[in-house]
């Protein structure tokens, strides 16, 4: 008999909505003191009839509010004792367990875990979280942090339905909020409810086998689908081939660390794994149902199926709702041929009042548009997804800024390029493994692994060589024509300073420096960065330092990039506004690798691609640890090909093919 697989935990994520200060009077019967308590009121959303029985772990995240962190100005430096109520239906239970309460992302010296007293009982309060000096020495805070508990540890006594519709958290301390940002960002909003759905999911899971269980380790085979509440229908599954519940035809491939994993449900630069329409989401419950195979014992259904809700911070939306777009939600000059990226808008998206009008004249609109009739759906192509087009044309490359004496390597020069694609984010560690864990196992061979802060964070530690590789594998992933070769083969191994490219490929590339720099500017003229002349912490991830004339600070680390720790202080790809081009990060956050080899002055002209050789290749952009002057679109660094480190990642280009 293989193994048996169970889910093991179950997460609930909950933002805290507020601190309620309550009071207790004195009691003369009894002669208690009376209490005062700050309360933290937490989203209750989603927490009804949840079957604790069907884990072996339970965990309660709590969330701050964003750009801020929740500060306890009391504390002795005494470990925490913690009361927890559960509303339990039938159920009713009073027991002590052992728990552990985890620090997440933290802000200032505090402990990460904590050792404390779990307690159920039957009530009418919700949730209640009570603690004595939760912080040693007071005055930190947190963004994030975590409740867990093995309700499995004393099955007799475990409550088995969890039912409630009101969540607090309390502690006899004083709780108030420390604003991290730049700026306050103003009170919490909500979508509406007729708002935008996600069509990426992001889930983690934990695997397990045997008895007692232990944790996986290693690649595995994972098979998706969302299903009714009791598995009888499919509304979407990894493939496509799944019905009524049953197990889909092709599997993912996913790397598992000590029994975690985490996927994008519906990122189709996964191979098998199939969009997810809008339309599962009209259904009251939708649950994920996971088969695995871990090469040995074949695939096995994992229970029990999870129940799925979109949380903000795991929201991932596309679309914008019909209609949404007004002339009064325009700005003067907001719409131009530099500022709408192509594809973004259509006309179902635009209100009545606005319409679209102009002569379609070799690829560009002019005229009062009187003649934009009966274009043919196949003249329309559309970019690759994950990319935007960049237009065919002519720029000035280099520092136009006569102030910016420093940059002495860059001096403006007229360039014309062809067409091409440009990824809109540096590619993440999830699409990262992917593409690796496919070529590791096609004839690849990397000098780094690779690494990242979070599934949709940039990867970074990887090598010029690495990056080329990757786009080679990512192409033959997706039948494209790979573009890099050394002596006539495909390059796959090796670090070789012989590699050649051939321009015409439909594969992925590293852009040329030509082309990166006209990407990062976005359509705009003669400015430091992709949206003017100064920069802040509001605009890209970098080492704010006020000293420079156009850095608007704040000073140090991002805070939006040390949440979790500073090395490294990276972000989540698209946390910021994109430039005109559609495109983000192209300022901060890690260093960009470029196919050229670094030379000075760089050649003007027609498609320049830098030298034919050299010792050092280009890197462009900037990072988290680089103060603001790195981070111009005309400053030029370079490193080793065979150079990597936390701050270095890259995003990959395509030839425009007809």
């Amino acid at each position: 008999m293989p193994p048996s697989l169970t889910a093991e935990t179950l997460t609930i994520d909950r933002q805290i909505t507020g601190i309620d200060h309550r009071f207790t009077p004195p009691d003369p019967v009894s002669g208690n003191p009376g209490l005062v308590q700050d309360v933290m009121v937490i989203d209750s959303a989603a927490l009804t009839n949840v079957d604790l029985s069907q884990y072996q772990t339970f965990k309660l995240r709590l969330f701050a509010p964003a750009g801020q962190k929740l500060v306890a100005n009391h504390g002795d430096g005494y470990r925490s004792s913690v009361n927890l109520n559960f509303v339990a239906g039938k159920d009713t239970v009073s027991h002590s367990e052992s728990a552990v309460l985890e620090f997440e992302n933290f802000m200032g010296a505090m402990p990460t875990r904590e050792s404390s007293n779990f307690f159920i009982c039957d009530g009418s309060n919700g949730i209640i979280f009570q603690a004595n000096e939760l912080y040693p020495g007071g005055g930190t805070g947190f963004t994030a942090m975590s409740y867990s508990f093995t309700p499995a540890y004393n099955p007799a006594n475990s409550p088995k339905n969890f039912e409630q519709n009101a969540a607090i958290i309390g502690c006899p301390m004083c709780f108030s909020y420390e604003t991290t940002a730049a700026t306050d960002p103003g009170p919490l909003v909500s979508l509406a409810e007729d708002g935008p759905i996600p069509q990426l999911l992001n889930y983690q899971g934990r695997i397990a086998r045997g008895t007692p269980a232990v944790n996986f380790e290693g690649p595995g085979q994972f098979k998706f689908a969302l299903v009714n509440t009791d598995g009888t229908e499919t509304f979407w599954s990894n493939d496509g081939t799944s019905n009524a519940g049953s197990e889909p035809a092709a599997a993912v491939t996913l790397q598992v660390t000590k029994g975690l994993y985490s996927v994008l449900l519906g990122d189709i630069l996964l191979p098998h794994m199939t969009a997810i329409p809008m339309s599962v989401f009209t259904h009251g419950d939708v649950r994920l149902r996971v088969w695995f195979n871990d090469g040995t014992n074949g695939s096995q259904l994992l229970t029990s199926d999870h129940r799925i809700a979109a949380v903000g911070y795991a929201m991932m939306a596309d679309n914008v709702k019909d209609g949404a777009i007004t002339g009064a939600k325009l700005a003067a000059g907001a719409v131009g041929a530099v500022h709408i990226t192509a594809g973004a808008v259509g006309g179902t998206q635009l209100a009545p009042d606005l319409t679209a009008s102009g002569t379609l004249t070799a690829g560009t609109f002019q005229g009062s548009g009187a003649g934009l009739t009966g274009i043919p759906a196949s003249a329309v192509v559309p970019a690759p997804p994950g990319m935007v087009l960049i237009p065919a044309g002519t720029f000035t490359m280099g520092n136009s800024v006569a102030a910016d004496t420093d940059i002495t390597d860059a001096v403006p020069v007229s360039v014309t390029l062809s067409a091409y694609y440009l990824a809109v984010n540096e590619v993440t560690l999830s699409q990262w493994q992917a593409v690796y864990y496919w070529a590791t196992s096609n004839g690849y061979t990397f000098t780094n692994a690779g690494a990242g802060k979070g599934a949709n964070h940039p990867v970074h530690s990887v090598n010029w060589y690495d990056c080329a590789k990757w786009c080679n594998a990512r192409s033959e992933m997706e039948n494209l024509t790979p573009c890099y070769t050394v002596s006539g083969v495909t390059y796959k191994t090796g670090e070789s300073n012989d590699v050649a490219c051939n321009w015409t490929a439909s594969g992925y590339r590293l852009p040329s420096e030509a082309e990166w720099e006209k990407a990062a500017r976005g359509g705009l003229v003669g400015q430091r960065f992709p949206w003017g002349d100064t920069i802040t912490q509001d605009l890209a991830n970098y080492y704010g330092n006020t000293s420079y004339s156009y850095d608007l600070g704040p000073n140090g680390y991002n805070p939006i990039g040390s949440v979790g720790g500073t090395s490294p202080a990276t972000s989540p790809v698209g946390s910021f506004a994109a430039n005109g081009y559609g495109i983000n990060d192209m300022a901060g956050n890690v260093l960009e690798w470029c196919w050229d080899w670094y030379g000075t002055p760089y050649a003007g002209g027609s498609n320049p691609r830098g030298p034919t050789s050299g010792s050092v290749r280009v890197r462009r952009g900037g990072s988290w640890s680089y103060f603001a002057g790195n981070c111009r679109a005309a400053h030029r660094s370079h490193g080793s090909p065979g150079f990597d480190f936390n701050y270095m990642g890259f995003r990959p280009a395509r030839s425009s093919v007809p």
